[in-house]
C-alpha cells in the first residue's frame, strides 16, 4: 500500500504541470503572435 506521501507527490506534479501548461497556453492566448492568426 502507498503511503499518503507516494500518492500525494505524482499527483502534484501532475496538477503542477497541468497548471503551468494552462498559463502558457492563457499567455499564448493573451498576446497572440501574427502568424498565428494570419
Amino acid at each position: 500500500m502507498l503511503t499518503p506521501f507516494e500518492v500525494q507527490v505524482p499527483i502534484f506534479k501532475f496538477c503542477h504541470k497541468n497548471v503551468k501548461s494552462l498559463k502558457e497556453g492563457k499567455d499564448a492566448r493573451l498576446l497572440p503572435s501574427k502568424d498565428q492568426w494570419d
